[in-house]
C-alpha cells in the first residue's frame, strides 16, 4: 500500500533509519482528486437517501389522509405523523456528518439507528392499521381454527342422544273413597 524507495537506500526498501509513517499513501495524498471525489460522491448520495426518504414519507402520509374517515378515521395518519421524524433522523445526521457539522461516535449512532428503526415499525403499523389487516387476521384465524357454523337440525339428527327421552307420566285416576254409608 505504500511506496518504497522513500529511505536512503537506492535498492527501493525502506532504511531502518527512517521511520515508517512518512511514508506516503500509494494512491496519492489526502487533498488528491480521488478523495475529493469519492467524498462529494459519499455526499450525494446521502442527500440522494435524503430526498427519497421525504418523498416515501410524504406519499405515505398523504396517502393515509386521503379518505381516512372512510376507513380506520384519521388515528393511522396521527400515529404516521409521529414517525415521520424518527424516520428521518438517520438519513438528516448521515448528511450532517457528512458535511462536518456532526461528529458521530458509537453510542450516538446505535441510539439514532434505533429510534430511526422504531420510526419505521411505527409507520409500518400504522398502514398496517390502515389496511384493517387486524380485521383480516381475525377473520382468517376464525375461519381456519375456530368452529366454522353452529350446527344445523339435520346435524342435530345424527348425534347420538346423551339423556335418554323422559316418558310421559300420566297420573292414575285417585279411587273415590267409600263413606261408611
Amino acid at each position: 500500500m505504500y511506496h518504497r524507495g522513500h529511505g536512503s537506500d537506492d535498492d527501493g526498501t525502506l532504511s531502518l533509519d527512517e521511520p515508517y509513517d512518512n511514508a506516503k499513501p500509494a494512491f496519492g495524498t489526502e487533498n488528491s482528486l480521488a478523495t475529493t471525489l469519492r467524498s462529494a460522491t459519499l455526499l450525494l448520495s446521502k442527500k440522494l437517501a435524503v430526498i427519497i426518504t421525504a418523498l416515501l414519507v410524504g406519499y405515505t402520509a398523504r396517502t393515509l389522509y386521503i379518505g381516512a374517515a372512510k376507513r380506520r378515521g384519521y388515528g393511522p395518519f396521527l400515529m404516521c405523523c409521529f414517525s415521520i421524524p424518527l424516520v428521518l433522523s438517520q438519513p438528516v445526521l448521515q448528511v450532517l456528518q457528512s458535511l462536518r457539522y456532526y461528529n458521530s461516535y458509537g453510542p450516538m449512532t446505535s441510539f439514532i439507528n434505533f429510534i430511526s428503526w422504531m420510526g419505521l415499525f411505527q409507520m409500518s403499523t400504522a398502514s398496517m392499521w390502515n389496511a384493517s389487516l387486524d380485521v383480516t387476521i381475525i377473520t382468517w384465524y376464525t375461519k381456519k381454527f375456530v368452529a366454522e357454523a353452529p350446527l344445523s337440525s339435520s346435524r342435530y339428527e345424527k348425534l347420538p342422544e346423551i339423556v335418554p327421552p323422559v316418558a310421559e307420566i300420566t297420573p292414575e285416576p285417585a279411587e273415590e273413597e267409600e263413606c261408611g254409608a
